[in-house]
């Protein structure tokens, strides 16, 4: 028992020994650190930062705290403090706090170092001096900071709640994220020889830059203390602004809602530049986006297809603005991809992108119209809606400009006969589809496959009786005696040994105290 005893005690002085270590984690100290204990502080994103230090004085003895702040790339801020105003707890020592409120205009930079130094003097005339730095961010939850897309768009999204660790794990499907992404900037710089480039920062409802309080008003905590402090979404702005940053706003955390917003921004911004002062319709504009992003579209039909069976497609008129209030939104929405789709699959996929390229140029979009699908604008709506009630409509739903190409081509559904002259009398009528509008850029062969021939299982046959040589009888011979039984032997030994333990825990344990 003595032995288990001290077993213990050993294994209970390493485990204290090591836990003691790791809780003392002091930081080098400076030279000119004096009396200053330590300090810290709390980024209250987007609106301020609590500073706080601790000197190992009581307050009467200290006679003036000073904090200096230098922002990178942005000028020094020199803030002396007035110790009746900061002092939060006195007796052996002083600890002093301060909330910085983040300057509207030139404020510091997001993902950049501030440096901060602590000055202190005391009655009789000491000084204490520290300096520190920290990188000016939302605390509130780790970060991926600039992921690389394309060379067009890097992209900042939410990582989970912040940690302590150096390393954070990188969100699950990423690697798609990055792909699918990389492939609408891709297409759109095929499309239109250059687009901008983007620099985004993804914020959603988990992880409000604002949010209201029981008052009402816009507040922001902090992510240590949970300190309330007023918000101002302006200068929360002006901070991304100068940063270089564009702010996203989603539902959800999840990458393909990210993913959607991301690909919808890119594709309007990308075109919206080039249509600036141009009268392209609102539908045209939302369908078109609509038609880049990767996700499928088949839930945008059953609007469409209710509609057309009621004689209540919205008019062009409708079509052409924003959707008012009170304007079936759905609906608009649906429309407007339908129609986008449909002249797709009359004119083919590269026939919308020139649509969309000739609309910045020509002098009214009725006039690109016309010129790409050789008929008047006015004839839309009418041809769209006897499109509805066709196969194809249905199929064109479910596709994207990213999926791989078809077989073939897509025939219309009346074949057209052509007679081909031939020497007999009776032309002999052959049937030739109609492509009406290839949504497919390259068909692509198709391969046959071919059977190859599987050799049949083998059989049983049943010979005659007598066929096979019958073994002579032996007489019967005793076992052989000295066979070994691998498992006898193991069984044997297992036994042996548990017999030894029991003995030797049996004398440990009924042995006469001394």
């Amino acid at each position: 028992m003595k032995i288990l005893k001290l077993i213990l005690a050993v294994t209970i002085l390493i485990l204290s020994s090591l836990s003691s270590v790791y809780a003392q984690s002091p930081a080098t100290p400076q030279p000119e650190q004096g009396f200053i204990r330590s300090w810290e502080q709390e980024i209250v994103f987007p609106s301020a930062v609590r500073f706080s230090v601790t000197l190992g004085l009581p307050p009467e003895q200290v006679t003036e705290v000073n904090l200096t702040l230098q922002p990178e790339t942005r000028p020094a801020i020199n803030i002396p403090l007035v110790l009746a105003d900061t002092v939060v707890i006195g007796g052996e020592v002083t600890v002093v706090e301060y909330l910085w409120q983040i300057p509207p205009t030139d404020p510091p930079l997001i993902f950049r170092d501030i440096t901060l130094t602590w000055a202190a003097t005391t009655t009789d005339g000491q000084m204490a001096r520290i300096q520190d730095t920290f990188t000016f961010n939302d605390e509130r939850a780790s970060w991926l900071q600039d992921v690389e897309v394309s060379n067009n768009l890097r992209v900042t999204l939410p990582n989970g709640a912040p940690s302590d660790s150096i390393a954070t794990a990188t969100r699950l499907g990423l690697g798609e994220f990055r792909n699918t992404l990389e492939q609408v900037t891709s297409l759109l710089n095929t499309n239109l020889g250059s687009i901008p480039n983007f620099r985004i920062i993804i914020y959603d409802d988990t992880l409000p830059i604002c949010s209201e309080n029981a008052d009402g008003e816009l507040v922001v905590l902090g992510y240590k203390t949970n300190m309330e402090v007023p918000c101002n979404p302006s200068a929360a702005n002006n901070i991304f602004t100068d940063s270089g940053y564009t702010v996203l706003q989603v539902k959800s955390d999840s990458l393909g809602e990210i993913e959607q917003t991301i690909s919808t921004y890119v594709v309007r911004q990308s075109h919206e530049q080039r249509w600036a002062g141009r009268d392209v319709p609102e539908w045209f504009k939302a369908g078109l986006t609509q038609f880049y992003t990767p996700t499928l579209k088949n839930e945008l039909g059953a609007p469409l297809f209710t509609a057309a069976r009621t004689n209540s497609l919205l008019p062009l008129d409708t079509m052409s603005q924003t959707a008012a209030e009170g304007t079936n939104f759905e609906l608009w929405q649906s429309e407007s991809y339908g129609l986008v789709v449909y002249i797709a699959s009359q004119v083919g996929v590269d026939g919308l992108y020139r649509l969309a390229n000739d609309a910045a140029t020509a002098s009214t979009f009725a006039e690109a119209y016309a010129n790409t699908v050789g008929k008047s604008l006015n004839t839309l709506l009418d041809s769209f809606e006897r499109w509805l009630f066709t196969d194809a409509a249905i199929s064109a739903f479910a596709f994207t400009p990213y999926q791989a190409a078809t077989p073939s081509p897509t025939p219309s559904r009346t074949p057209t006969t052509t007679r081909t002259p031939l020497p007999t009398t009776t032309p002999t009528p052959s049937l030739t589809p109609t492509v009406t509008g290839v949504l497919s850029r390259t068909p692509l062969p198709s391969n046959t496959p071919t059977r190859t021939p599987t050799e049949a299982p083998a059989t049983n046959t049943p010979r005659p009786a007598g066929s096979l040589n019958t073994p002579t009888p032996e007489p019967p011979t005793s076992l052989a005696a000295n066979v070994p039984n691998p498992s006898l032997t193991l069984g044997i030994a297992i036994l042996v040994i548990g017999a030894i333990l029991i003995l030797i825990t049996a004398v440990f344990l009924f042995r006469p105290k001394r």
